[in-house]
């Protein structure tokens, strides 16, 4: 709403989506009180003050531990591991276009695996039966084993791209 702004500010656009906004002239320049304390390696847009880091998150795959000590099954642990055949069909991860942790899992990829190597895992991965769902929403939620709301939806994936914070917040407002 770039032209007809809905509000004054805008919290939680994370560094993967952030350039879209950037780039399209959303936000205009302000430079917060403190941001001389914020480290410069997160201060993305230090030279004109577009926007004001306030919080870092990670994204990961998180599992569901039931499962894997059900299964007497260690959970992966590397990229590699997730195109192995005996995490088969245990993955779901979000669409790169409509979601951040799907966009920083893919990220996390090309780096891991180079401009030439990204998309040669991405096809083991394909081929091992991961799942690429819309949203964050639907992939924890819905398809992951582990959440209390894949548990409710009957979700069948025990590992899923979100974030770090995912499972403790459920501890915390469950």
């Amino acid at each position: 709403s770039k032209g007809n702004p809905q509000g004054d500010v805008l919290f939680g656009v994370d560094n993967t989506l952030l350039s879209r906004a950037v780039d399209n002239g959303v936000f205009a320049p302000y430079e917060a009180k403190g941001l001389d304390r914020v480290p410069a390696e997160y201060q993305l847009d230090a030279e004109k003050h577009r926007v004001t880091p306030v919080d870092t998150g990670d994204i990961c795959v998180n599992y569901d531990k039931s499962y894997f000590a059900d299964k007497k099954l260690d959970p992966p642990r590397t990229f590699e591991d997730l195109a192995d055949p005996k995490y088969k069909n245990l993955l779901v991860t979000e669409n790169v276009a409509t979601s951040s942790p799907g966009l920083g899992f893919l990220l996390g990829t090309a780096a891991e695996f180079g401009d030439k190597g990204w998309q040669d895992y991405w096809k083991k991965l394909k081929a091992n039966g991961v799942k690429v769902v819309e949203g964050w929403e639907q992939a924890y939620n819905e398809e992951f084993s582990g959440s209390a709301g894949g548990k409710k939806a009957g979700g069948h994936r025990p590992l899923v791209v979100s974030y770090a914070s995912s499972p403790p917040v459920e501890v915390l407002y469950a």
